[in-house]
């Protein structure tokens, strides 16, 4: 009876931490197929059911499959542990503030926003699930940040960009959910985006990566991307995307959306140019499903 049972706990503990494991590798496969960056996203509660598991089977006294379960779950937590930690130390100087929301198709509503975007004196504020009647919010800050543009999907939703620095250009890109200013600071200029990517696969985030990197890469200036990504930090979508457009992303990598109010993941994020150094800040979620981020950013001292 006690061998029966033995063996039912075994399978019982056995087929799961399988399935974790090969999640996990799944994981590490989003430059091959964009499945990979969907099993990334859920790296960290994947890893923890499998250490949960391996603690389990090192009571249990099987003591070498609970290690190997245990060395897989630590290994992948690596890259979400180093995304949190603290970013370098270095010192940088202040050239930009970016406000990061995603607004969930506010519509009068979205004043708390436009509130803490100008108490914090942020010098552009990046929306995305901006909705027509959601122009409120750009009307609020008409009188501190005059330049504007929205980019509007078919009229239902998109993503919007304020500025109380002068614009010499804009960018547009409607069914890629991509919005830019080309803003006018006291160093020179600097694109700033705001970008809303799709939930990754099966739905089309791998696609719309493909299709605004070469307009991302044509920009003529340094580059900032605000947005609500649908993606961790360790995941592929990011890696392309900071590698084409000379970004970086700087940490710590702050929770931003939580599934089921518990699970709180890193999604949204302001990327900046290489060689530049950040502050980040998680702002209050302010009626919407996401925090927001304020990120001050500038040059590095002795970077140029």
């Amino acid at each position: 009876m006690r061998t029966v049972f033995a063996r039912a706990i075994r399978l019982l503990l056995g087929l799961p931490a399988l399935c974790l494991a090969l999640a996990l590798l799944f994981g590490l496969g989003g430059a091959w197929h964009p499945i990979g960056d969907s099993f990334a996203a859920f790296r960290v509660p994947f890893a923890a059911a499998l250490l949960a598991i391996a603690f389990v089977g090192l009571v249990a006294g099987w003591r070498v499959r609970a290690i190997l379960a245990g060395a897989v779950a630590a290994w992948a937590l690596v890259g979400p542990v180093m995304a949190r930690w603290p970013g370098e130390t270095a010192p940088f100087t202040p050239q930009l503030s970016i406000y990061q929301k995603n607004l969930l198709f506010f519509g009068a509503s979205s004043e708390p926003v436009a509130a803490d975007a100008i108490a914090l004196g942020a010098d552009v504020v990046a929306m995305q699930e901006h909705r027509p009647r959601g122009h409120v919010i750009l009307e609020r800050l008409a009188q501190t940040h005059p330049h504007q543009i929205e980019c509007m999907r078919l009229r239902r939703t998109g993503v919007a960009l304020a500025s109380r620095l002068p614009v010499s250009e804009t960018l547009c890109e409607e069914e890629n959910g991509l919005a830019a200013l080309k803003v006018e600071t006291a160093s020179g200029p600097v694109w700033v985006a705001s970008l809303h990517l799709r939930w990754p696969w099966p739905l089309p985030q791998a696609a719309q990566v493909r299709r605004i990197l070469p307009r991302l890469e044509a920009l003529d200036a340094p580059v900032i991307i605000a947005g609500d990504y649908n993606m961790t930090p360790w995941s592929h979508t990011i890696d392309r995307l900071t590698a084409a457009t000379g970004t970086h992303r700087p940490a710590p990598a702050l929770a931003t959306y939580h599934f089921a109010g518990l699970l709180g993941v890193p999604i949204d994020h302001v990327l900046v140019p290489r060689g530049w150094g950040a502050a980040v800040e998680r702002r209050p979620k302010l009626f919407s499903d996401h925090n927001g981020l304020f990120v001050t950013t500038g040059p590095r001292s002795g970077s140029g």
